[in-house]
């Protein structure tokens, strides 16, 4: 019974340090990532917040503000152009 009793503890010893080194290995491959994610400018973003319906409404909104606003302002620079250069061809 002692000798069972001695395998059974060896296989929770066998099983514990497993366990701790594969969490080390898993903090490990964390920081990889989260290094990685910091020199591509993701790691600027959130990554653990649930945003409220009205913060992803508001920012929806903003970016559409800013996306209609771009295209005005490329659509007036456009048609300054073209009158440009139609007046000057007569000329």
């Amino acid at each position: 019974m002692r000798a069972l009793s001695y395998q059974v503890c060896a296989c929770s010893y066998e099983l514990t340090i497993n366990l701790i080194a594969d969490m080390l290995a898993l903090r490990q491959d964390l920081h990889e990532l989260l290094e990685l994610l910091r020199q591509t400018g993701v790691g600027s973003l959130p990554l653990n917040e649930n945003p409220s319906a009205e913060a992803i409404e508001r920012d929806t909104t903003l970016a559409y503000e800013n996306l209609t606003s771009s295209q005005a302002s490329a659509a007036t620079v456009l048609h300054l152009l073209t009158s440009a250069g139609s007046s000057n061809i007569g000329r």
